[in-house]
């Protein structure tokens, strides 16, 4: 039963982790549009 647990909690690590830079790179790519198209926030 444990050994079940621990793969959950490492298979929602690495959801996490893939959110995080999915984020990340979401924010990265806004943030060269902005300076692009010289927007101002």
């Amino acid at each position: 039963m444990l050994g079940k647990q621990d793969q959950m909690i490492d298979k929602q690590n690495i959801r996490t982790h893939v959110l995080t830079e999915f984020r990340d790179q979401t924010q990265q790519n806004f943030d060269v549009l902005d300076v692009k198209y010289e927007k101002d926030i």
